[in-house]
């Protein structure tokens, strides 16, 4: 290469802003950029004909890395374009961590007689991610030790964290529920939870930077319901945008069953209640009627939403009977038990 076609090269080299480097056969560097310089902090004439791992990871002999990590070794033996992440050293000896690309280059028969890599410095970026992990390691060990369930994810809906409960409520291993979508996993939904016309405290999270609560039904892989109190609360960055969602969710399963079986067995009593033969009504201390079956109701002729807690037992009695009540009503109150007493009732049309 002539010193003319040589100062174009470097000036077209120059004009990129990643860091360039190629190296020949030999590892040695033939060619830099500028901002490969600015990178390591050296001088050109420093690095020029020396070898890539004394300058890049400042050894005295070829790295000695695994088949597949040696940019220089893949590219001179498969011919074929190499990308990685690699530890690099500037010259003051400060560690960064580079993203590279190294493609092969060519001479005009089609044998590869050097190699040139672009590289970016991700140190930043990397050292964050590696917090990032790092937090989210000692996360999930705080939440280990918390016996209900307990989730951590992304702003994708995607579970980056789940603990024993979690996964013992669903019945699922972590290696299946972590990356999966949190609807995925709970739900055995195909899409959001808010498309199946269901409430999601996640997303008012992510939406509001507010904790929000819901009622959740979640299905383990047997498909058995399980009735789930969902809270959840925002984590935020240091710049306060809310990166992940914490999730806690409360198996109420058996609560909720009880409710349930409670209901069913208030309506059977019920039933028996109003379909009585005898007509049946409940007071308070006052004398207010706080409850009646329907065949008191049909023995009067009223609606039950005009009589309970609407009408005093004494409005509903004959003139005669009024007094009698009085005297017999403290009576019941003091002793718990009023018997043979008759009174005359009035029904709605006045009979």
């Amino acid at each position: 290469m002539n010193h003319d076609s040589q100062q174009n090269n470097q000036a077209l080299i120059n004009s990129i802003p990643d860091a360039i480097m190629i190296i020949d056969r030999d590892c040695r560097i033939s060619m830099v950029n500028n901002a490969l310089l600015a990178m390591h902090g050296d001088a050109r004439e420093n690095i020029i004909g020396k070898t890539c791992y004394s300058i890049l990871h400042r050894q005295d002999t070829a790295c000695q890395l695994p088949k597949g990590d040696c940019p220089f070794t893949e590219v001179f033996n498969t011919g074929k374009k190499v990308q990685a992440i690699h530890r690099h050293f500037t010259k003051q000896n400060r560690e960064i961590m580079v993203e590279l690309s190294a493609s092969p280059l060519t001479d005009a028969s089609g044998d590869i007689v050097g190699m040139v890599e672009v590289m970016r410095d991700v140190t930043a970026s990397h050292r964050i991610e590696e917090e990032s992990r790092q937090s989210l390691a000692f996360l999930s060990s705080v939440l280990e030790g918390i016996g209900e369930g307990v989730v951590v994810m992304d702003r994708d809906y995607r579970i980056l964290s789940a603990n024993k409960g979690y996964l013992n409520q669903v019945g699922r291993e972590r290696e299946y529920a972590v990356g999966k979508h949190c609807y995925e996993v709970s739900h055995h939904f195909d899409s959001h939870c808010m498309d199946n016309g269901h409430e999601c405290p996640v997303r008012t999270v992510f939406e509001t930077g507010n904790p929000a609560r819901a009622m959740h039904v979640h299905y383990d892989r047997r498909k058995r319901e399980i009735y789930v109190d969902c809270q959840a609360y925002p984590i935020k960055d240091s710049s306060g945008q809310v990166i992940r969602a914490i999730e806690t969710l409360n198996d109420v399963t058996e609560r909720v069953t009880l409710v349930k079986k409670l209901k069913e067995s208030e309506g059977k009593y019920r039933d028996l209640y109003d379909n009585a033969p005898d007509g049946y009504y409940s007071l308070d201390r006052n004398g207010l009627i706080v409850e009646v079956n329907q065949t008191f109701l049909n023995l009067l002729g009223y609606q039950r939403d005009e009589v309970v807690r609407k009408k005093y037992i004494e409005e509903l009695l004959a003139d005669e009977s009024v007094q009698k009540c009085h005297s017999k009503f403290p009576e019941l109150k003091k002793s718990g038990r009023m018997e043979n007493v008759e009174l005359i009732l009035i029904r709605k049309e006045g009979s």
